[in-house]
């Protein structure tokens, strides 16, 4: 898939499109190489987690993305998407555990993945144990 970077196609798709077609816009987001202040997203996490609040479908759709085959990046964003909306159900949150011992490794260097909340890459394991440690944690973006 090529990667979208636009934002304005983002916030746009997530108040325009059909569930679907916002699953596509969002799949396309995620894997991006490229990332800098000007692709504001604050404001794209701003707009997903509102359409997320009004749409079971999407948040469905995030569940079944996670529980099929996601990259690092959708794995590292999709359980942050849900935890920071309050919509991480009790059988998503055991996959996000699951996920964290796959990736639990004593030595080595860790798998490494885009987390869109903090916009940041970062290792996998960190964004797992950030939804993982709850709401507190969400709130002040640690």
């Amino acid at each position: 898939m090529t990667p979208i970077t636009s934002c304005a196609v983002i916030i746009l798709g997530s108040a325009r499109s059909d569930t679907q077609q916002l699953g596509v816009i969002v799949k396309k987001m995620i894997p991006r190489h490229d990332h800098d202040l000007w692709d504001f997203q604050d404001r794209i996490n701003q707009a997903l987690k509102f359409r997320m609040g009004n749409d079971a479908g999407f948040v469905t759709l995030m569940g079944e993305w996670l529980a099929s085959t996601p990259t690092e990046s959708e794995i590292s964003s999709f359980f942050r998407y849900l935890a920071s909306t309050g919509k991480l159900d009790e059988d998503t949150q055991k996959l996000c555990q699951h996920y964290l011992n796959e990736r639990y490794i004593a030595s080595g260097i860790p798998a490494h993945g885009y987390d869109t909340l903090s916009d940041l890459i970062r290792p996998v394991t960190h964004s797992l144990l950030d939804v993982l440690a709850g709401p507190i944690h969400q709130k002040y973006g640690m």
